[in-house]
């Protein structure tokens, strides 16, 4: 399963990544991370509860050292995906 392994050092080491979708089905964002990987990004999941305690999975791409890297990837990522890509600090 994609979300049980950790980010990439490149994931982890930047500032700042492009969320591009979140799921609470697993497999959902496991083919997001799959179809993003396939074009060529760093994708990885991340999962995470809520204050309601619903689990999430969340789809991100980076990490990147500052919001402009991150921004150019965003916009890449746009037509890519069907969700609007956005950035978000990974600290």
């Amino acid at each position: 399963m994609l979300t049980d392994s950790p980010p990439s050092a490149a994931a982890v080491d930047g500032r700042y990544a492009v969320q591009v979708g979140s799921f609470q089905q697993a497999d959902n964002a496991e083919g997001l991370v799959r179809r993003l990987r396939g074009l060529g990004f760093n994708a990885y999941a991340l999962d995470w509860t809520d204050a309601e305690q619903r689990s999430w999975h969340v789809v991100r791409v980076g990490g990147y050292a500052d919001t402009a890297a991150a921004g150019q990837a965003a916009a890449s990522l746009k037509g890519k995906v069907e969700a609007q890509p956005i950035v978000v600090s990974t600290r």
